[in-house]
């Protein structure tokens, strides 16, 4: 072989047999073990996943076939007309016909909605007293002023 396709291959132009025990080189016997054992482990996962792809072919043919059949079946009803007119709910008019219910300014959330939505803190909370402190420091604000 010329020197300068050896060269390029990043080879230099020594056989196997060339290699002695001084010259590293030589036979590895732990890495060709290894590579045995991890190429075996490789063709046993290639083998799970084929099994599994061979499973599913067969399952979609099953399947296939049920389906046929069924479809094969004809007793005589007349088949459901499917219309190709657009559905729509013309029931109401959309609105929000549900009657308004006024709060209070002071309080956005009544005791029973705070029971209804967090029961542990229905007792914690005390708006009376919330409202109370706020019109104090309102009362201080405008003293301050």
């Amino acid at each position: 072989m010329p020197t300068a396709a050896l060269a390029l291959a990043g080879q230099s132009g020594r056989g196997v047999a060339d290699y002695d025990s001084s010259g590293g080189g030589g036979f590895d016997i732990i890495g060709s073990i290894t590579n045995l054992a991890l190429s075996g482990i490789l063709l046993a996962a290639f083998a799970f996943i084929g099994k599994y792809a061979l499973d599913a072919v067969s399952e979609v043919g099953k399947s296939a076939a049920a389906v046929a059949e069924e479809m094969a079946k004809d007793d005589g009803t007349p088949q459901a007309t499917v219309s190709n007119e657009p559905l729509f709910d013309d029931s109401g008019t959309g609105a929000d016909d549900s009657p308004v219910t006024k709060r209070s300014k002071k309080r956005l959330v009544t005791n029973e909605e705070i029971a209804r939505m967090a029961p542990w803190m229905a007792a914690k909370i005390d708006q009376d007293a919330i409202e109370k402190a706020k019109a104090l420091r309102k009362k201080k604000k405008e003293a301050g002023k």
